[in-house]
């Protein structure tokens, strides 16, 4: 995940925007299963301050650049591979649409998903949990509720109803209210 402060505008790109791998097979194939980033990655990009001009100053933009990337294996660093997928990342923007990117960066900041991990916990970096593909999980995100360990619920991006965060609060509301269906009110639920 790239967050960059860019001195402009890009006036045919929207506040949210997505710029496809041409051979998503290959793509998935080099995430899930070579456990490798993508050649060319399917990238996300987010400008906030399209929406909302408060969130850039004037003839700036602020962007957040997120592309699918393979989970943490043990002992990995992300770090080996950062600037060369970074170079992946904007080559293909450019390439796209977005030229002089690179010139045009005055802040950046980069989450690897080895500090996803360290700052989150989350299980091999993932924003989203490490199982997306439909045909391995069912389409399905785990439940709010424990099947298997009595009053253990879950919360976060693999548990439903997904990643984000609008669906990972909405997680921890729906936790919340199978906490509180099952225990009544909070003062009930806390028992030593």
């Amino acid at each position: 995940m790239l967050l960059l402060g860019v001195d402009s505008n890009y006036d045919k790109l929207s506040h949210h925007n997505f710029f496809f791998s041409e051979d998503p097979e290959k793509e998935f194939h080099q995430i899930f299963k070579e456990k490798k980033p993508a050649d060319d990655p399917t990238v996300y990009v987010g400008i906030s301050s399209k929406s909302d001009s408060s969130q850039a100053p004037a003839g700036k933009e602020n962007m957040f650049v997120l592309t699918h990337v393979p989970a943490l294996q043990k002992g990995e660093d992300w770090n080996k591979n950062m600037a060369g997928y970074r170079d992946i990342i904007l080559s293909k923007l450019e390439r796209m649409g977005m030229t002089g990117l690179r010139d045009r960066i005055e802040y950046e900041h980069t989450f690897t998903p080895n500090d996803i991990e360290s700052l989150y916990g989350s299980n091999g970096g993932s924003i989203y949990g490490v199982v997306t593909d439909r045909k391995l999980n069912g389409g399905f995100k785990m439940d709010t509720t424990s099947s298997v360990v009595d009053n253990l619920y879950f919360v976060g991006g693999a548990t439903h109803p997904g990643g984000g965060v609008p669906m990972v609060t909405l997680s921890g509301h729906m936790a919340a209210n199978a906490i509180l269906e099952k225990h009544g009110s909070p003062k009930k639920a806390v028992k030593s």
